[in-house]
């Protein structure tokens, strides 16, 4: 497939003065994904590309498996379910009365599993300092470090957990209904001594972005004193967690 960047079109987006507008249907997607080929060059062979709605599919299920919040928050209100444990049960013949694709939740669920498999492995062969689950993991990386087949051991590992993510850590407990029951969504600091928790690294600009929203409130003159001893509470295990992760306190 290939598209004329030459083409003046690129240059010279416009659109029309409308009056009134009518609600998007499948068809007239359909219809528009094919005139923006034609528009932007976008060919194959010679001919106009014809783009459709379906072949996005892939690349939203890239997209709900590896965003952060995906199986927690998008899956679940684009689908109507709870969680994508659920979805996939009922894409496996259960009553629903929401029409699946199963397709797409098989992409999903081979994405998500991908994923998941990455971000264990990530964990597990490397010493990089954690805020929360530390004691688990470093059982684990002990055992890793030592396997005859490190990569079998990390599959096997990961298979016995599964991680959801809540924007600022990576939850082990929500699917089981361990833990906080899902409050970590809300609420960042209950994850902090969490032992269903897992702070890493990759988590760490969030903990900064919060610690300044405190800084901030703190600064505020308006804030009465249950509100502030709210944000210096706050603002207490989030230097704690920079701490972990410095690696300075364990």
């Amino acid at each position: 497939m290939n598209y004329n960047p030459d083409c003046p079109a690129w240059g010279n987006l416009t659109w029309p003065k409308v009056e009134e507008f009518n609600l998007a249907n499948g068809a007239q997607i359909g219809r528009d994904l094919k005139n923006f080929c034609k528009q932007f060059a976008v060919d194959l062979d010679g001919a106009p590309y014809g783009l459709h709605a379906h072949q996005f599919r892939r690349s939203y299920a890239r997209f709900v498996a590896r965003a952060e919040l995906g199986d927690l928050i998008t899956l679940q209100d684009h689908l109507g379910h709870w969680t994508l444990d659920q979805t996939v049960y009922y894409a496996d013949g259960a009553s629903d009365e929401y029409e699946v694709d199963t397709e797409l939740i098989e992409m999903i669920a081979n994405e998500k599993n991908e994923r998941h498999y990455e971000i264990v492995h990530a964990y597990l062969t490397t010493d990089s300092p954690v805020a929360a689950g530390a004691e688990w993991l470093k059982q684990w990386r002990t055992t890793v470090r030592t396997a005859e087949n490190k990569e079998q051991l990390v599959k096997e590992y990961a298979g016995t957990i599964s991680l959801n993510g809540t924007g600022h850590s990576w939850c082990a407990g929500n699917s089981k209904g361990s833990g906080c029951g899902g409050l970590c969504v809300f609420q960042a600091q209950t994850c902090v001594d969490c032992h269903y928790g897992i702070i890493g690294q990759e988590h760490r600009p969030v903990w900064e972005g919060i610690r300044q929203q405190q800084l901030e409130a703190l600064d505020l003159d308006d804030m009465g004193p249950g509100g502030k001893a709210r944000a210096q509470e706050i603002l207490q295990l989030t230097e704690k967690v920079l701490r972990r992760l410095d690696g300075s306190e364990t």
